[in-house]
């Protein structure tokens, strides 16, 4: 009950009352992680790290084997610049609670930091073994392999996460892009950007990669149209720019 008037107050604009409802919740309730969360995120949208740190750290000794707490403490590290202390925060989050999927993707997120693909990878495949529906790990595996050029495992993990979840536009318009650019199957190509496109009808980036498809099969006043209007929307994006020239 406290917590929930602490989000309604929050809503409402009423910061302090919301915090003094989000800690009455947490000192009935000290393992509960929401209104922790919630004033955490208060703290840091305030630039306040070193109260976020603290608070986190009182409420650990409170609940030393809460996964979720650990997590958090984690997130505070990274902000903080600190990887070695948020590597250890997360690592206590999943050995407290093998399913804790964020702190997987925090860790893979992480190495990435530091271009260790192996390590992220390594990550992300033990979180889609806890959940093999986790789109946002089977999103990131896909990402990481294209970019190291690893194509077809890129399609494998775009594939599996369009299993999961058919409507998910971003791994619709990077698997376009891959069979476009990489796989050799323009139409195929297409029809996954025209998907992305129907889902997604004011995204740029999928703007950008059915226009591009378009001129590629020499659809030229199509794609025109498709690129002017990615163009307009990511003026500085080098790659866009070059498309519609």
């Amino acid at each position: 009950g406290h917590y929930l008037r602490g989000v309604a107050l929050q809503k409402q604009g009423k910061k302090a009352e919301a915090e003094k409802e989000y800690a009455n919740a947490l000192s009935l309730s000290p393992r509960y992680v929401e209104p922790l969360a919630q004033l955490i995120a208060m703290d840091m949208a305030e630039k306040k790290s070193d109260a976020a740190l603290k608070r986190v750290q009182r409420q650990i000794e409170l609940a030393p084997d809460v996964a979720g707490m650990h997590d958090l403490l984690g997130r505070i590290h990274m902000s903080k610049k600190d990887p070695k202390r948020a590597e250890a925060s997360f690592l206590k989050a999943i050995e407290l609670d093998p399913k804790q999927g964020s702190a997987y993707l925090l860790l893979s997120r992480l190495y990435l930091s530091s271009k260790d693909y192996d390590r992220a990878l390594g990550k992300l495949d033990e979180a889609i073994k806890t959940n093999p529906k986790n789109v946002q790990a089977l999103m990131l595996t896909g990402m990481i392999q294209q970019q190291r050029g690893k194509f077809e495992e890129a399609k494998g993990a775009y594939e599996k996460l369009l299993a999961v979840n058919p409507g998910f536009f971003p791994a619709m318009n990077n698997l376009a892009y891959l069979y476009g650019e990489h796989l050799g199957d323009n139409r195929k190509a297409l029809d996954l950007a025209y998907k992305a496109r129907s889902e997604a009808p004011e995204d740029p980036h999928v703007a950008d990669t059915l226009g591009w498809l378009l001129y590629k099969e020499g659809k030229f006043d199509q794609a025109l149209t498709s690129l002017q209007i990615s163009a307009s929307k990511l003026p500085e994006n080098a790659e866009v720019q070059y498309h519609l020239g």
